[in-house]
């Protein structure tokens, strides 16, 4: 990826964060490890990376990934996604308010003079104009009845469909000929709300990117800086849209390569769908009940399935494996993250530069003397202040790419309401909270998964990078089937392709040590 991206990825978030300054919900939505790699292979200079609701929106915003927003009232779902579209858009983006009335007439704008000028019916027809803009807040849109909702699935596929049949596509043209409109869905859920509906699941799957806001708590700083101001309604001052940068983003995005332990890491996900005591190898064969497979794992004492107890509070029976489905949608969000993370790699850098070691939520250099020795191994240079800062930002972006915690990072909220999980497993361990059930099964499968490359790293990388199958790969399969079948279902696609003389040109490790 060219740093001029990065840089126009940095004025955006910029911005939306300029633009919603007032907006007071400071507490990181995910904090994660990420590094810097040295010449010598395993050796990683450390760092932390946090990212917060208006980050995530705006990834949204630049992987065109439509969101869902959930949580009780006064969390200000409504506020923050204009507030974002405002930053982005300017006056281009509308907020549509769902409820009984919501139907074609919503959709459609009619031209009665058109028959009297003697032009087809179809021509009668075209959307609102509000639907033609690049950004879209449906708010509440389960207030209104499923079968009323549901015809917002169309609007979150990009189409318009009008009374005669006729199609049209929502949002606005790229110079690929694609569509782009992002979509921000806010709503209010639970019990305690009567005049809501449940969303049928078609259209909570429409949603790429979904945050439970009641699980972010304010901060008491947060808390404190609310009473203190003297604004009540939010909404922000932008006369400057976005727009074309943010299309040519979207596809600079979607060019960013997989690191390759990313990409296994990926498929290693998928593979929780393999059981071993069903008839056809696959969760998918197994009858659930309760939203679990414990009847068929028969975990006693004395006998049972030895995978069983893998994985803390034994997470095998009671999750399946990510879809391919949403493995796409997992990738392309975190192509977002990934560039996003350049771009919060470039400010540390930059003010660590100029004397500043910590920005509050954002990064904590703990030990200066330290980063800057690894940013002169890291650009093998003897360099100091600003010109080390330029060139370790330059050779970061140009190896930009997808890395396992990226994955990571976008795995929760992807795939919050769409991996199979029991959902009495969720309440009995972590007290309901799907995410931190979700964040228990990235660190488990996490953990296991670098076990494997940790043993057989050298012989992975043969596998996967140079289609060569090592002499010890009965140990391999030894090992997996006694330990790891999901590794082992990683490996097997490049087992069963034939060797092509094609080398990949990232390194499968990326700081993991080989056995």
């Amino acid at each position: 990826m060219e740093a001029k991206t990065i840089q126009k990825v940095h004025e955006i978030t910029n911005h939306v964060h300029e633009n919603a300054k007032e907006y007071y919900l400071t507490r990181p939505l995910v904090t994660l490890e990420s590094s810097i790699v040295l010449p010598s292979r395993n050796a990683k200079h450390t760092f932390k990376i946090a990212y917060d609701i208006k980050d995530v929106l705006t990834i949204g915003a630049l992987t065109n990934s439509s969101v869902l927003m959930t949580g009780g009232t006064d969390r200000g779902k409504t506020t923050i996604a204009k507030l974002v579209m405002n930053a982005l858009f300017a006056d281009k983006w509308h907020r549509l308010d769902i409820d009984t009335d919501f139907g074609k007439s919503m959709i459609e704008d009619v031209d009665f003079t058109a028959i009297q000028e003697g032009k087809k019916t179809s021509e009668m027809y075209s959307l609102q104009k509000f639907l033609s803009h690049p950004g879209l807040i449906l708010d509440e849109m389960n207030r209104s009845h499923s079968k009323i909702s549901n015809k917002l699935l169309r609007i979150f596929d990009g189409d318009g469909v009008f009374s005669n049949g006729e199609r049209a596509k929502l949002g606005v043209k790229d110079l690929k000929g694609n569509f782009y409109q992002f979509r921000v869905a806010a709503i209010n859920e639970g019990q305690e709300y009567g005049g809501t509906f449940e969303i049928d699941q078609a259209l909570r799957r429409r949603n790429v990117i979904e945050v439970p806001l009641d699980i972010f708590p304010l901060t008491p700083q947060d808390r404190y800086n609310i009473r203190r101001s003297r604004e009540r309604d939010l909404n922000g001052v932008n006369s400057k849209s976005y727009l074309d940068d943010i299309l040519t983003i979207k596809d600079q995005i979607a060019k960013l390569p997989m690191q390759t332990v990313a990409d296994m890491y990926i498929a290693y996900l998928e593979s929780f769908d393999y059981c071993k005591n069903s008839p056809t190898k696959d969760k998918g064969g197994v009858e659930v009940r309760g939203g679990n497979l414990t009847h068929i794992c028969s975990p006693t004492e004395e006998a049972g399935c030895e995978f069983y107890k893998s994985f803390e509070n034994h997470l095998c029976p009671h999750v399946r494996g990510v879809s391919a489905g949403i493995s796409k949608n997992i990738i392309a969000v975190a192509q977002g993250f990934s560039a996003l993370r350049a771009t919060k790699f470039a400010e540390m850098v930059d003010n660590f530069s100029r004397g500043i070691y910590t920005g509050v939520g954002k990064f904590i250099i703990s030990e200066p003397a330290k980063f800057e020795n690894s940013l002169q191994e890291f650009t093998q240079s003897d360099l100091r202040g600003g010109e080390l800062a330029g060139k370790a930002v330059c050779r970061y972006i140009e190896n930009l790419s997808v890395l396992k915690e990226d994955i990571e990072a976008a795995f929760c909220f992807v795939g919050y309401s769409k991996v199979g999980i029991s959902q009495g497993w969720i309440k009995k361990h972590y007290q309901g909270n799907r995410f931190e059930a979700l964040r228990a099964f990235l660190k488990s499968s996490g953990e296991k998964f670098t076990q494997g490359l940790v043993k057989y790293g050298n012989e992975i990388e043969q596998i996967v990078a140079n289609r060569k199958i090592p002499n010890n790969i009965s140990d391999i399969e030894n090992y997996c089937t006694r330990e790891n079948p999901w590794l082992w279902k990683v490996i097997e696609p490049y087992l069963e392709q034939p060797t092509n003389g094609t080398v990949m040109s990232l390194p499968l490790l990326y700081g993991y040590g080989s056995g």
